[in-house]
């Protein structure tokens, strides 16, 4: 939202200023912080980037498709809906 950009915004100048790669950084909460995601390149340096995969919603995709399938297998396990119980006494 418009009042998340506003907290950040700050950050987000300083390390402009200071010519930081903003894609090496993340948002996590209010702070910008250095990602954790590191990739060595051949002549051993480091960089750290954000997977293009990983947006920070591919972890609740992954338990929403989950949570659906499982919906679905406990639906289709159900009776059919004229089924009647029968009591043996």
């Amino acid at each position: 939202s418009w009042e998340q950009l506003q907290v950040i915004a700050p950050q987000i100048v300083e390390l402009q200023q200071a010519g930081a790669d903003l894609e090496e950084y993340i948002v996590v909460g209010d702070k910008v912080v250095k990602s954790n995601f590191f990739n060595i390149q051949p002549d051993g340096t480091v960089i750290g980037k954000q997977p293009w995969w990983d947006k920070g919603y591919t972890t609740a995709v992954l338990w929403f498709i989950v949570f659906c399938v499982s919906v679905i297998i406990a639906v289709k396990r159900l009776p059919h809906f004229s089924w009647q119980p029968t009591f043996r006494h």
